[in-house]
């Protein structure tokens, strides 16, 4: 029996048990989140030991890490959405999986530091957009009733991961060299990649799976899509004021990611609350991704979606009136509140605007936002902290830009092109 046809025989067993198979999916698009960014932000802990293998300064270390997300969200992501519409995800899930081995291997063996740079910066950044991709946007292919619900436990794999995986990577680094530590996290990635592999299914069909329950009204998920369509719904005005709310309001996540740690040593409170400040976002994302996403199958995506981006704007804009570490680490909460709410509702949100037929590839395009605001938003801040010297214009500034980008989404959802 052949590994395919193995796992063809476990999906279909699994089907006859009384689950819907659309919560298997919701695991394997979990796993892959946790796999993704639980690999994407545990760079910060081989930072210093790369950069004293090659020589390389922090400018030159870090540049890998901006590439990284610039191709992960911007080429990867937007290419590999396309393909996944035309070609099948399952498909591409493997060849993402089989990127992230490939771009892992590729920083282990690594003799220069473009090298270094072609394996995570580019094979490495194809696999995470891949996956990526495909673990957000197949979900509203399996849901409709329920959608923000799994979504949102979907979405708790990158607050798993970026919460669990750096402190293993540090574990890992403590005890061996760099490299071993690095080969040391690659095989639980690689087991928990293949898992996920296993259990996905793109839509319910490949399986004979009834959505009536799901679905009340009917399937809305079909393969479907066309170039043609996929042009006007990128040439709509709901299209580019969506993209352009997205990158406004994710210009907050990315400068208060690159900038939290050091306004908090710059208003003189402990160490511990910088250390904590990232560790507060992840934890409450845990839990916020699905008691957000449950809510906005009550109360409407387009609503909660711009409660969440609010609630990632207006922190930044009061951080710099505040100077106590109880007030600084409540408004880090509220921000990861909102960003786990924002994160929960990306792919819901896309199907609520443009349907779920072309998910794939209008999620892909969409997901161009995030590797535009990760290359500009932190560059920019820095920026202006150099010309100010203090963080008051950078969050205030930010801050308005994302209740600026909430607006335009919510206009997207009002405009007569939207479905």
């Amino acid at each position: 029996m052949t590994g395919t046809t193995e796992q063809k025989v476990i999906r279909h067993r699994l089907t006859n048990l009384d689950i819907y198979y659309g919560w298997f999916v919701v695991l394997a698009c979990y796993l892959g989140a946790f796999v993704i960014f639980g690999i994407a932000y545990s760079f910060g802990v081989f930072f210093e030991p790369i950069a004293t293998e090659y020589g390389l300064n922090r400018a030159q270390t870090s540049i890998s890490f901006s590439i990284q997300t610039f191709v992960k969200y911007t080429v990867s992501a937007a290419v590999m959405g396309i393909f996944a519409q035309r070609y099948g995800s399952r498909k591409l899930f493997w060849t993402g999986a089989f990127c992230i081995i490939a771009g892992l291997s590729g920083v282990v063996l690594a003799d220069s530091y473009y090298t270094l740079l072609l394996a995570f910066s580019g094979v490495l950044a194809v696999g995470l957009g891949t996956i990526f991709i495909i673990a957000y946007a197949t979900i509203p292919r399996w849901f409709h009733r329920r959608r923000g619900l799994a979504t949102g436990i979907t979405t708790m794999g990158l607050a798993t991961g970026t919460l669990a995986v750096p402190p293993t990577a540090t574990y890992f680094l403590q005890r061996w060299d760099w490299q071993i530590a690095y080969l040391a996290l690659l095989a639980p990635m690689t087991i928990l990649l293949l898992i996920a592999v296993i259990l996905y299914t793109d839509r319910p069909s490949k399986l004979g799976v009834d959505t009536s329950d799901e679905f009340p009204d009917g399937y809305d998920g079909n393969t479907g899509g066309s170039i043609g369509e996929l042009k006007s719904i990128v040439k709509s005005r709901s299209f580019v004021l969506a993209i352009t709310g997205w990158v406004f309001i994710f210009f907050s996540l990315y400068a208060f990611l690159g900038h939290i740690v050091p306004f908090i040593d710059d208003i003189g409170l402990k160490p511990w609350v910088g250390a904590s400040a990232l560790s507060i976002v992840g934890a409450t994302g845990i839990i916020g991704r699905a008691v957000l996403g449950y809510a906005s199958d009550l109360i409407g995506r387009v609503r909660l979606f711009g409660l969440s981006g609010s609630l990632m704007a207006i922190p930044l804009i009061l951080l710099p009136a505040v100077n106590s570490w109880p007030t600084v680490v409540s408004l880090v909460a509220v921000f990861g509140l909102g960003f786990a709410g924002a994160d929960a509702l990306l792919s819901p949100l896309t199907a609520e605007l443009f349907g779920a037929t072309n998910i794939f590839s209008v999620f892909g395009l969409l997901s161009a936002s995030f590797g535009i605001a990760g290359l500009i938003a932190p560059y920019v801040a820095g920026r202006v902290y150099d010309i100010y010297g203090e963080y008051t214009y950078v969050f205030v500034v930010i801050g308005v830009v994302g209740l600026v980008g909430v607006g335009l989404t919510m206009r997207a959802g009002q405009l007569e092109d939207a479905i």
